[in-house]
């Protein structure tokens, strides 16, 4: 239902709400079976700023939790590859139009990957966390910091 462009923003809102209230359980669920099918529909729609906004608010709910936790739990989920999440949310970022939410979950998306090294071999994510740290939100600017040092 993502991949087809007449409905895939129905279907991503409610994947994001699902995503957003839905317990531990669904969100390791939706990461394991749904995250080749974000990214793809993110490579697809990098320049569409609804769809690539519901794609990173998914990720930021499913994925970006397996990389802060401090066990790694991302090895547990072999079809989550965040250098291809890495990848689409950057691109996504610099080509679609941005509101505070979308910068605040693909910020998430990003700085969640640093906390176990996933940034060293993406340089456009890694100026993204440095330029987050002159924006004016606090809690931004805190997260990238942390993650610079």
């Amino acid at each position: 239902m993502i991949s087809n462009p007449e409905i895939n923003v129905i279907a991503l809102r409610t994947l994001a709400t699902v995503t957003r209230h839905g317990g531990v359980n669904t969100r390791h669920e939706v990461a394991r079976t749904a995250t080749p099918g974000l990214v793809q529909t993110l490579r697809d729609n990098s320049s569409s700023g609804t769809v690539s906004n519901l794609v990173v608010t998914i990720l930021a709910h499913t994925v970006a939790p397996l990389y802060t936790d401090s066990t790694p739990l991302f090895r547990q989920f072999p079809t989550v590859n965040i250098g291809e999440i890495i990848e689409a949310t950057t691109s996504s970022l610099a080509n679609a139009t941005l509101d505070l939410h979308f910068l605040s979950h693909g910020h998430e998306v990003l700085t969640s990957a640093a906390y176990h090294g996933q940034l060293e071999k993406h340089q456009p994510a890694l100026d993204f966390i440095v330029a987050s740290l002159r924006v004016p939100d606090l809690r931004t600017r805190a997260l990238s910091l942390f993650l610079v040092f």
